[in-house]
């Protein structure tokens, strides 16, 4: 086996993502399968000559295996533990280890030493976000805290093109957040060692982000401090969205380019001092080490530090130093630290973009700032339009003209970083170069056709991207023959297939979402025609995430059943971000002037009354209850049913018995059954009386609620239900649900994730 340890360490990190996603008992069912074939085919040979693929192959299983079984015990030890507490009032008690402060709260991470509830003591090692709202008594890195307040688990992906924030979260081993009032909160012991590695580097990054201060301000000093340590907090609205759409996001997340340079500037100063290869080499590793943890130990520049290190080590063992072995063996030991590494975003991209450099270095344009450019843009185009639904061309342009920038700005950033009084002389010139970068970005940004806006591509089409890559690869360094190319491409062609058959299942029929929110309930309805209708918002900005993902920049119609804020913040939230919206249908007594974009305007706006029915592109809408004398919020919800080609749905409320038999009054039975039910209460037995659910004859019942409230489907509903052979679905556990409605009823359903087995409980 040539280059065993890439082959060895890239099993490894294949088996750690997957063991992170998929289900408990199938890796086990898997592997047994993988491994009881393998042996089988090893005693089928005679020749021992022949033998050693096969045990080659072995050897990859085996350590595929390690990584997916390794992965999953994570999981369970981690994640696992911390769920059943989920909801729960919680004592948690642990050492300070980051602090960020935001207008109104302050986020804590402890690493927990004993966190309790109920009376119970726990055992975890895991960390925890405090989250405070309001003034809290002086707290420092290294202080031993305890803090009381609900823990609640950070939710996992909503929707296919969310992440969801327990990926970002959990690749720095945080599972879950604790929100505290500020008089729960006790130092019980300040920092006993005021040099701890992370105060030291806490401190240096304070030290550079005044001296950065000293001589710029504003949008030229948070782009300088983002190029030095890393980061776009302090960036101004406009200049994230610059840079997002010029593609430039990159310069300020510490990766191989930085470590580089940062290698070269040590190595100046090291050389100057001593002349001992090895000594120069130990303080270079240091040096490395020290700037990952000032640059808040990023994902990217931790493997890109590793990299490096492993560069250095094979120079002075004077062994062949192979990129990409670096590469895999890099991101396995950072696998072996926290699988979950491997679903940070920031890491991934990281990961692709120098994955491409080192594959296509040099074999597509002359120029190594442009190939450089090109490989990374090329390589991580599939997971840009998967997480951000944006591809952006200005890349191309803006890398090659940027690069030399950064390279200048980084040096001179650190050397006014290291000589007192120095900033007084480079201002001025750091100024003029982060200005005309500015300016570069807000230009490229303002050209329209230069950003292409994209749907999440479905996972046939992503892993059909991933073999083309690999196709372009094999063609670009002349290694494939025509019979290879067969193969490949017939294999791209199997996985493109489920992704068209798709495509070509929903043209011409009608789609609805039930989006997975915080809170709330959301519906999205595409028509047959291409017009996209919402039910309700939801709560915060969950629903104009998901239009995003669907790469949907226009609401034709909004249908408010209710006037609460847990189903009307979504929707102002669509008005404050400017999504435009032609027409909304709202019931009577809402305060339609909170509707309003930024500039005063509003969408057209429409009052509905009980007993009402209006159309939308050939999908009928009928309003069978809204109490007209309810004025309060809180007051009765609308019943609204809706039919578009061969299928139908009933919304129903959060009404209680009185309003629904009043309902039941006035229709015949005809009138509510469906093939869709959206349950009313998030699945309540209030709002869902058995005397109104046997009226419905479903197919499906899906219960809206949000990951984090702890309202889910009542039992006794769920049994009712489940008598009458309705399927019972809830956001909760499989986060949005997906239907296609053809002339013919409900053709498929779809969801966003598989359950974890806490979910299901």
């Amino acid at each position: 086996m040539k280059k065993p340890l890439l082959w060895l360490s890239s099993a490894f990190i294949f088996g750690a993502f997957l063991g992170i996603i998929i289900p408990d008992g199938i890796a086990v069912r898997f592997l047994s399968i993988v491994l009881t074939a393998a042996a089988l085919k090893l005693l089928m040979f005679k020749n021992p000559a022949s033998l050693l693929p096969v045990f080659h192959v072995l050897i990859l299983t085996t350590v595929f295996s390690v990584g997916l079984l390794y992965a999953e015990n994570i999981r369970s030890a981690k994640l696992y533990a911390v769920a059943p507490l989920s909801g729960e009032y919680a004592a948690v008690e642990g050492m300070v280890v980051d602090i960020e402060t935001a207008t109104g709260s302050v986020m804590l991470t402890l690493k927990t030493a004993a966190l309790s509830s109920g009376g119970v003591a726990y055992e975890l090692k895991t960390k925890v976000n405090v989250v405070v709202f309001g003034e809290i008594p002086p707290v420092s890195l290294g202080d031993t805290l305890r803090a009381e307040g609900t823990l609640t688990l950070y939710e996992p992906m909503k929707f296919w093109g969310d992440t969801g924030s327990r990926a970002y979260y959990a690749s720095d081993g945080i599972f879950a957040h604790l929100s505290a009032k500020p008089d729960k909160l006790e130092v019980i012991r300040p920092n006993p060692m005021p040099y701890r590695p992370m105060v030291l580097a806490q401190n240096a990054r304070d030290y550079i982000a005044s001296v950065i201060a000293r001589g710029l301000s504003g949008d030229e000093a948070a782009l300088l401090t983002g190029i030095v340590i890393g980061g776009s907090s302090n960036f101004s609205d406009e200049l994230k969205d610059a840079f997002r759409l010029s593609g430039l996001t990159h310069i300020v997340s510490v990766s191989g380019l930085h470590i580089s340079i940062f290698i070269l500037f040590i190595s100046f100063g090291a050389w100057s001092i001593c002349t001992n290869r090895r000594l120069v080499s130990a303080l270079v590793i240091a040096a490395i080490a020290a700037y990952a943890l000032i640059a808040d130990a990023q994902p990217s520049i931790l493997r890109a530090g590793m990299m490096a290190v492993y560069g250095i080590i094979m120079e002075n063992l004077k062994l062949r130093r192979d990129t990409n072995t670096a590469l895999m063996a890099s991101t396995a030991l950072l696998a072996l630290y926290n699988p979950y590494l491997l679903h940070n975003t920031g890491f991934q991209l990281s990961f692709l973009a120098t994955l491409g450099i080192i594959l296509l270095a040099g074999k597509i344009i002359r120029y190594k700032i442009a190939n450089a450019g090109f490989a990374a843009f090329i390589f991580t185009l599939p997971l840009l339009a998967y997480s951000f639904n944006t591809v952006t061309f200005a890349a191309l342009i803006t890398n090659i003209l940027v690069s030399p920038l950064v390279i200048l700005l980084l040096l001179l950033g650190l050397l006014m970083c290291a000589v007192p009084y120095l900033w007084v002389l480079l201002s001025p010139i750091l100024f003029s170069i982060l200005h005309v970068m500015i300016v570069a970005a807000k230009f490229f940004a303002s050209i329209k056709w230069l950003t292409l806006g994209v749907t999440s591509p479905n996972i046939y089409m992503l892993i059909c991207c991933v073999i083309l890559l690999y196709l372009l690869y094999r063609t670009v360094t002349k290694r494939l023959t025509l019979t290879k190319t067969a193969w490949i491409l017939a294999v791209s062609l199997l996985f493109a297939t489920p992704g068209v058959s798709e495509a070509l299942q929903r043209t011409g029929n009608a789609e609805m979402t039930f989006i997975a929110a915080k809170n709330g309930d959301a519906v999205h309805i595409k028509t047959p025609n291409g017009y996209h209708v919402l039910v309700g918002g939801g709560y915060g900005p969950d629903v104009r995430k998901y239009l995003r993902s669907k790469n949907i920049e226009k609401i034709d119609a909004v249908i408010l059943t209710n006037r609460s804020a847990e189903d009307t913040a979504g929707i102002l939230n669509l008005f404050e971000k400017g999504v435009p919206i032609t027409r909304m249908y709202v019931p009577l007594h809402t305060n339609t002037g909170l509707f309003k974009y930024p500039d005063g305007s509003s969408a057209e706006t429409l009052t509905y009354y009980q007993g009402d029915s209006f159309s939308i592109d050939g999908a009928a809408f009928d309003v069978l209850l809204h109490d007209q004398d309810a004025q309060s919020v809180s007051g009765s919800e609308a019943v609204i049913r809706m039919r578009c080609l061969g299928g139908t749905a009933l919304f129903l409320g959060a009404n209680g018995p009185a309003h629904t038999q009043q309902m039941i009054s006035r229709h015949t039975d005809s009138a509510f059954v469906c093939d869709i039910l959206r349950l009313g209460g998030h699945g309540s037995a209030d709002a869902n009386s058995a005397d109104l659910l046997l009226r419905t004859h479903a197919k499906y019942a899906v219960a809206n609620a949000g990951y984090n409230q702890n309202r889910r489907l009542d039992p006794e509903v769920r049994r009712i239900l489940a008598a009458e052979g309705a399927l019972p679905l809830e956001t909760y556990v499989y986060g949005s649900i997906g239907f296609i409605i053809g002339k013919d009823g409900v053709r498929s359903v779809t969801k966003t994730r598989i359950p974890l087995p806490f979910e299901t409980d």
